[in-house]
């Protein structure tokens, strides 16, 4: 991908704007781990469901205490923060204890200072369950409760709040599954469950199952612009790939090993967005993304990208221009460039993902990785300036107006990538410092490169056709 150290450099210790959350998940707790919470991230639209079943053994005769919060995040870089003191007073029902209702305007006055508020729906009461041998437990549906917005300090004292009423939603658009609460916006989401003994000596394994869905099923809010977008990819890249073959086929005699590689570039597209759409589809309908499909879309697509940094880097030597071939010694270098960019990207691709959390057990390794493939792409951006630079000085100088007219148009599309990239990572590390709320554009953030690399490869596609080829 052209130029793409210029963004990771500059957001080399910035968020992650990588895809989403799951919506199905399946915890185990016991008497050991009761006094703590779990939570469970989520990006949902208004009028999505959370549900709870819980499995429960200990002694005959036994009770746990569940207690449950669904709250509202504001800040992109709290979706996966661990427990916090506020947090902690809302689970444990101190939310109850406090001054009386407070007036909109008064909470916004205390967000301004050094109280935050925070949106939430608790469960109405602790619940008290009688957990056997394998005892199935069904929380009451509470969806149709209000939720509050209180203003709470850092300690968790709440200092005033506002009751505000839930929209309800008609009985044929509820999910058929054990209901127990419902979101009020379209937002990030926290659900926190507490499952405790009533009795400090007893001991007890629960198995809990969290499932969220919407509208639109399993698929996290923030993942969903990625369904259709996948798809139309898919569509772009498959037809690209079939005209370029046809004008392959109509030109036989004028066709170089550089139009294999472009082919090559449409066909790892067209895999990788068509494999992509086919797990987030498959996401929506179950709630459980196919492990191996998923992993197979993202090495496509990162064999695309350094198959597409491998091809910039022969065009910007004049291959097909100035070169009617290159020497061994470039080609060398060409190939391992393009072999570390891949290596180095699909282990950082391993170690950033959410569900394996290498990042978090090995965090210094992990930023190792990231500046690694760092270094490789800004080799590659440099080798693509600097050899697009001698290759235009030396068209210039033997006065090429062809040569150098279609020259030009490469490396009008390399400054425009450049520009593009910079003007990318200096917004990403502005939201980055600040609280990003506007989830909702963030897979822009993860489509940006690839819509570059598509149009790049059109562009490359219509200076290196092989028609054009025997003229030049």
């Amino acid at each position: 991908m052209l130029f793409r150290g210029c963004l990771l450099i500059l957001t080399a210790a910035a968020v992650d704007f990588s895809a989403g959350a799951d919506s199905r998940w399946s915890s185990t707790v016991d008497q050991n781990s009761s006094d703590s919470y779990m939570i469970f991230p989520n990006y949902l639209y208004k009028n999505s469901f959370v549900s709870v079943t819980i499995f429960c053994n200990s002694k005959k005769g036994e009770h746990v205490r569940v207690r449950w919060v669904l709250e509202e995040i504001t800040c992109m870089r709290d979706m996966y923060k661990t427990q916090t003191k506020v947090n902690k007073a809302i689970i444990d029902r101190k939310h109850q204890t406090g001054p009386s209702k407070s007036r909109k305007d008064d909470l916004e006055s205390n967000d301004k200072g050094h109280a935050s508020v925070i949106t939430y729906q608790p469960s109405s009461q602790t619940y008290e369950f009688e957990c056997g041998n394998n005892h199935v437990i069904i929380l009451q549906d509470e969806s149709d409760m209000p939720y509050f917005v209180s203003a709470f300090s850092a300690d968790g004292d709440r200092r005033g709040y506002m009751e505000v009423h839930n929209q309800s939603v008609s009985e044929s658009k509820r999910p058929m599954t054990h209901t127990v609460a419902q979101t009020w916006n379209d937002g990030m989401y926290h659900f926190l469950l507490s499952i405790s003994s009533a009795n400090e000596s007893v001991s007890f394994v629960a198995s809990v199952y969290v499932e969220m869905r919407g509208r639109w099923g399993y698929l996290p809010a923030i993942d969903w612009p990625r369904l259709p977008y996948s798809g139309v990819m898919s569509f772009l890249y498959l037809f690209v790939g079939t005209v370029w073959l046809f004008i392959w086929a109509l030109s036989q005699q004028h066709t170089h090993k550089i139009h294999v590689v472009i082919g090559l570039v449409a066909v790892a597209g067209a895999i990788a967005h068509t494999l992509l759409f086919v797990d987030l589809s498959n996401t929506s309908r179950s709630g459980y993304p196919i492990a191996a499909v998923s992993w197979l879309s993202r090495g496509t697509a990162i064999c695309q990208d350094s198959l597409l940094d491998a091809l910039l880097m022969v065009v910007s030597l004049g291959y097909g221009i100035t070169r009617p071939k290159l020497d061994y010694s470039f080609v060398g270098v060409v190939i391992t460039l393009g072999c570390s960019h891949f290596v180095t990207g699909l282990t950082l691709e391993v170690f950033g993902d959410e569900n394996l959390k290498i990042k978090y057990d090995h965090e210094v390794l992990y930023i190792g990785v990231k500046y690694a493939n760092t270094a490789v792409t800004v080799v590659i951006g440099g080798w693509i300036m600097l050899a697009s630079l001698l290759t235009f000085i030396h068209l210039w100088t033997r006065k090429h107006s062809t040569k150098l007219r279609v020259f030009s148009v490469f490396m009008g599309a390399c400054v425009l990538g450049f520009v593009a990239y910079v003007g990318m990572a200096l917004m990403v590390l502005i939201w980055s410092r600040a609280c990003q709320k506007d989830w909702q554009h963030a897979w822009l953030m993860t489509s940006f490169g690839e819509m570059v690399n598509f149009v790049l490869l059109i562009m490359l596609m219509w200076l290196w056709r092989p028609a054009d080829q025997a003229h030049r």
